[in-house]
């Protein structure tokens, strides 16, 4: 009898797309907008337009999402960042890999950078990023994401913190942000009962198969002739 792959059976109910490319490209923006939409949104979630937090303001950059007042402090501001939001559709889990941009500072911008989410209330850096002390544009900027942004069903926001500006009037501008994100369909309640059952089904399917070769690779063991009793005869 074959035996199905446990393996096998506990994705019986998993529907996983291919890796999808989330991109903030900011084609035609000015850089002052007070948000800017997605490009477009992946199949199977959805993002949000990227904003900025409170702390800061505005400034002009075409084909970017600019901004200014950023803390000359040397740790970061809470209200101090760029902003999105990934949620899954209904039905939906995503794993994201990767964030990456393209950023430049003026003269007198921020000289650090970090990425945090929401998924601990903003409180761990994932990344932290130096910035030169010149105006060059740094493309390709990559943080790579681990296991805890694997198969989430709830949104996650993700803030970009910046600080250590050399003035307040500095700027610092942010441009092709992207990920790698892919989401999956999550079963049902009666499907996650369906598929224990069939996993505990094919465990006992394989405990019976195994019991059966142990038995059949046994060597036979024939009965032991009995010991003949010979009782003379009277003469």
């Amino acid at each position: 009898m074959k035996i199905i792959p446990i393996a096998v059976l506990s994705c019986l109910f998993v529907t996983e797309g291919s890796g999808a490319v989330i991109l903030y490209s900011f084609t035609g923006s000015s850089g002052n907008e007070p948000v800017f939409p997605v490009d477009s949104s992946p199949e199977g979630g959805g993002l949000s337009d990227f904003s900025r937090g409170t702390g800061i303001q505005p400034s002009s950059k075409s084909g970017a999402f600019s901004a200014k007042s950023w803390t000359t402090q040397s740790s970061l501001d809470t209200s101090d960042y760029f902003s999105f939001t990934l949620s899954p559709d209904a039905g939906q889990s995503f794993s994201l890999t990767r964030l990456e941009l393209d950023e430049r500072r003026s003269g007198t911008g921020i000289r650090e950078w970090s990425v945090r989410s929401s998924l601990d209330s903003y409180s761990t850096d994932l990344g932290v990023f130096s910035v030169p002390d010149n105006s060059d544009v740094r493309s390709s900027q990559t943080l790579s994401l681990g296991d805890a942004f694997s198969r989430l069903t709830q949104p996650v926001e993700f803030r970009v913190f910046a600080y250590s500006a050399e003035s307040s009037v500095g700027t610092w501008w942010v441009d092709n942000v992207q990920g790698t994100v892919t989401f999956s369909a999550v079963p049902e309640p009666e499907e996650y009962a369906t598929v224990s059952a069939l996993i505990l089904l094919g465990l006992a399917i394989h405990r019976r198969q195994k019991n059966r070769e142990l038995v059949s690779n046994q060597p036979s063991t024939s009965s032991k002739a009995r010991p003949v009793i010979c009782i003379g005869g009277l003469s």
